[in-house]
């Protein structure tokens, strides 16, 4: 004779005594608290660490936008100087000795307008050479500072665990290692019901 199987359902339930029900919801409340903050502490983080990999990549490079008007601002008080000072000088001083219109006054109003182009480049190129170097090295530290921003967040991260955690167990500071802080509770019973 021939029997047929039989199947056997189990079912495993876990009861969560009526004392401790309170206390769950107060340590679930705790952990959820833990966990947002942990969270806040990373968006932060990984703000910062985006900002300067851009930082690092070159990105807002030549974009300030009071530079050109600082450099085109210097070069005009230049050439104002000219045309109020160095110009008017050399014409007066030509017009007094009588050679005014001369070539010698011809030569001297080339030399000075040589020396105008030569400052108004030399101004510009010293600014702009100037506004690199600064966002080369502004590039280099970002570039150097990426490690630390991530091991901060790395840091922060085990801060809240550690704070979760309480310290149970830790014997440094002479906690009790049998000590169970409520982020531990909730975790253990947050595990019975998954």
């Amino acid at each position: 004779m021939s029997g047929g199987s039989k199947t056997q359902t189990t079912t495993n339930q876990t009861v969560i005594p009526e004392e401790v029900k309170p206390l769950l919801s107060q340590y679930m409340r705790q952990a959820t608290g833990f966990s947002n903050a942990g969270q806040q502490a990373q968006t932060g983080i990984n703000t910062a660490f985006n900002g300067l990999m851009g930082v690092a990549a070159g990105d807002g490079y030549n974009q300030n936008p009071y530079f050109d008007q600082t450099v085109q601002k210097s070069m005009g008080d230049i050439t104002r100087n000219y045309q109020d000072a160095i110009a008017p000088q050399t014409n007066a001083n030509f017009a007094r000795a009588g050679a005014f219109g001369g070539s010698a006054w011809g030569q001297a109003n080339e030399r000075n307008q040589r020396a105008l182009g030569e400052a108004l480049g030399n101004t510009s190129n010293a600014m702009r050479s100037g506004n690199y170097s600064q966002e080369r090295q502004n590039q280099l530290a970002a570039m150097q500072s990426l490690p630390g921003v991530g091991s901060t967040g790395l840091g922060l991260l085990g801060n809240a665990v550690g704070v979760g955690m309480g310290g149970a167990g830790s014997t440094s500071t002479g906690a009790n290692p049998n000590y169970r802080s409520p982020f531990q509770t909730a975790l253990s019973l947050g595990t019975m019901f998954l």
